[in-house]
């Protein structure tokens, strides 16, 4: 059957039948090599592909169309073709100005009248390409520093390491700087981002072999081959220092503060895609926890998923308190050497499930949440509504109440329009005589 179409179709019947399609065609004489050589036929689409007529195309070689860095793929590709078989690949054509098209190509080898020629249709997919490189790169890459993201970098560890019996570990180390939000509110983000990048870039040429990547939380997430753990923590230590010691402290007064969370694990263990991720996870485990803790650098242990779990449940507790109003105040009364009531102190309380929790405990735990300011609101107007009718029942000699505040209420911009709204609601002057 085949040979009789071949007999039945000439080279100028394909031409004729190629202007069906609105993809290019081409049809090409094969070299020695099975190399498309010269073209000897292309329909209308081909010609408005690559801005060239017909009678500039025909009689061109095949290579001025593809791109030199292509010429052997091109070969390569065609020498596996068999005859009648088609098979695709893709490629990118240079048109006449210059400009560069990336082409789905779908080609084939057909004997015609005892002649072998090759057939090729091109379909433009440059769009295609460029929604799919946006994608990527909006999938992979952070959006305000360009640099890649943990998904990169989980991708590139497996990609690199993950099948390697290598006898070296990997260091995993998070990276972060405690102050990069005051960069942000002095300078704006775009000046802070600027600082990130740089940061990075300082880490990027410590060593050759260093995978970087960035967090949502606008965390260094490092990846480096190591010896051992020892090695490890104390490598992880000089880049930190490194990293303090900036440009940044002089041009814009700024020294960061730089936290660290170390996990290392041996390159053969991280055998599984999932494996490379958990040990990403597990040096930011180790970062927070550092940070919580007020260390510089932290190294991960299982011991540290409890921490975390615990501290969870506790902030639970706490915020359930808050919604539910468990904390009360007591009032701690000063005496004067005359055994009389002159002042008294205000102390916040809260009874957990297994009796009561002390202020060393919960309080540290609000501010680093932010719920100091909630719970720092509803401490001064109790203390205001139960001191007032104090105050004015006593005008003669009246009480001194004294409020412990938190050095994070006090920053906050609201704290003190919130304070002297208190002052004239209950009709108490700031200062006593």
């Amino acid at each position: 059957m085949k040979d009789a179409i071949n007999h039945m179709l000439s080279i100028s019947d394909f031409s004729i039948l190629s202007r069906l399609t609105e993809d290019a065609f081409y049809i090409c004489k094969l070299d020695p090599y099975k190399t498309p050589s010269v073209i000897l036929d292309v329909n209308p689409s081909a010609c408005c592909m690559l801005g060239y007529s017909r009678e500039e195309l025909i009689g061109k070689s095949t290579k001025e169309i593809v791109h030199p860095n292509l010429h052997n793929r091109l070969s390569s590709f065609f020498e596996t073709l068999e005859e009648a078989v088609p098979k695709q690949y893709h490629s990118v054509h240079v048109c006449k100005g210059g400009k560069l098209l990336t082409v789905e190509v779908t080609a084939q080898l057909l004997t015609v009248q005892d002649e072998v020629y090759a057939f090729a249709i091109c379909r433009d997919i440059t769009p295609q390409i460029r929604s799919e490189q946006a994608l990527y790169h909006l999938a992979y890459f952070d959006s305000r520093t360009n640099f890649p993201n943990q998904s990169w970098l989980q991708e590139k560890i497996s990609s690199v390491f993950g099948r390697l019996q290598d006898e070296r570990k990997l260091l995993f180390l998070a990276i972060s700087f405690d102050n990069f939000y005051i960069v942000a509110d002095a300078y704006g983000w775009k000046m802070a981002n600027h600082v990130m990048e740089e940061l990075m870039l300082q880490a990027q040429t410590c060593d050759t072999e260093i995978y970087l990547g960035q967090s949502e939380r606008n965390e260094f997430l490092l990846v480096h081959p190591i010896q051992d753990e020892e090695e490890a923590v104390n490598w992880a230590a000089r880049l930190m220092k490194k990293l303090e010691k900036n440009n940044f402290s002089q041009t814009l007064l700024f020294r960061p503060r730089i936290i660290g969370g170390l996990y290392i694990n041996s390159i053969v263990e991280l055998d599984a895609f999932e494996k490379i991720n958990s040990a990403i996870e597990r040096s930011l485990t180790a970062l927070h926890l550092a940070r919580s803790s007020g260390k510089s650098q932290l190294c991960y242990h299982p011991q540290m998923v409890m921490d975390v779990l615990r501290r969870q449940h506790f902030y639970n507790l706490l915020r359930d308190a808050m919604d539910e109003k468990q904390f009360y105040l007591a009032y701690q009364p000063i005496f004067d050497i005359n055994q009389k009531l002159v002042a008294a102190e205000t102390l916040l309380r809260l009874n957990g499930p297994n009796g009561a929790i002390s202020p060393a405990e919960f309080i540290p735990v609000v501010e680093r949440t932010g719920m100091i300011h909630d719970l720092g609101e509803y401490v001064l107007q109790q203390a205001f509504q139960d001191f007032s009718s104090l105050y004015r029942q006593n005008l003669e000699s009246p009480l001194i109440l004294s409020i412990n505040c938190s050095v994070h209420q006090l920053e906050h911009p609201k704290f003190y329009p919130y304070l002297l709204k208190l002052f004239s609601q209950h009709i108490i002057p700031p200062t006593i005589n």
